[in-house]
């Protein structure tokens, strides 16, 4: 039986999984215009069709009211982000590492160095690193840990044959990753991904399910899915976050579909 500090916890993420994590604002809106798009799905000209629709006047705003200030974002200016990345691996663990316009420059904590891989069998992508993680070796929390190498198991591999890596070098300020970001960081994994050329990928999480498999990923999903990079696509699952499935039994049973799937390739 969970603690209640377990189940708010598990709570806590359904929420953020599902997608209601985000501010509010207290002056009205007009939420009937249209849904907004998902950041998957935006094109220029969805985008173009989004910011028309924000720049429209408030729905029965008191005239004397101030306007709402925008609260800081950790996205960062255009000319600031990464407009370039190195095409061999050396180089690009080098980029990383020190130019000045990667978006986790500005974040606290410890930066997790991406490892020289070459060739592994299997990688997992989480968002961010644990709270007070400092290397990949406490990139997940103890319990989290644990599980995974049980999943690992079942693959017949030990945790440092499948290296789990973030898909933000730092935790963000509060712990949340801005969606704004996740296109940018898809992008940079995606390179790295690329140079080492991992055997498949097991992706952790439904905000970077969306960000790595854009339109193709959907909630629950339960078969094998393919990222595409310059030098190839990979075989891919896309899982919830280690919590949701420690807690709840229906998405562990749909993880283990999954999983199954997983094992007969890596075992061809």
């Amino acid at each position: 039986m969970m603690t209640p500090e377990q189940a708010a916890y598990a709570y806590a993420h359904w929420w953020r999984e599902a997608g209601l994590d985000c501010a509010t604002d207290e002056a009205p809106r007009r939420w009937r215009d249209g849904e907004p798009v998902p950041f998957w799905r935006r094109s220029s000209n969805t985008a173009s069709g989004a910011a028309d629709v924000a720049a429209r006047p408030a729905v029965d705003a008191p005239a004397d009211a101030p306007a709402p200030q925008a609260a800081p974002v950790q996205t960062r200016t255009t000319d600031q982000a990464p407009k370039t990345m190195p095409g061999d691996l050396p180089g690009f663990l080098e980029w990383i590492a020190q130019d000045a316009g990667q978006p986790e420059v500005d974040w606290h904590g410890e930066r997790i160095a991406l490892p020289a891989l070459h060739a592994p069998r299997l990688v997992l992508l989480v968002e961010m690193p644990a709270a007070g993680a400092t290397d990949l070796a406490q990139l997940l929390e103890p319990q989290q840990q644990r599980f995974i190498a049980s999943i690992l198991g079942t693959l017949g591999l030990e945790p440092a044959q499948a290296p789990c890596l973030p898909l933000a070098l730092r935790r963000p300020p509060g712990g949340h990753l801005d969606a704004a970001l996740l296109p940018q960081l898809a992008a940079r994994i995606s390179r790295y991904l690329d140079l080492v050329q991992p055997g498949a990928i097991i992706l952790l999480g439904d905000r970077i399910g969306r960000a790595m498999l854009g339109e193709r990923w959907r909630p629950g999903l339960v078969e094998l899915e393919k990222i595409d990079l310059p030098h190839g696509s990979v075989d891919t699952v896309a899982l919830a976050v280690p919590d949701l499935l420690m807690n709840r039994p229906l998405a562990k049973a749909r993880s283990w579909q999954s999983v199954r799937m997983l094992h007969g390739l890596l075992t061809q």
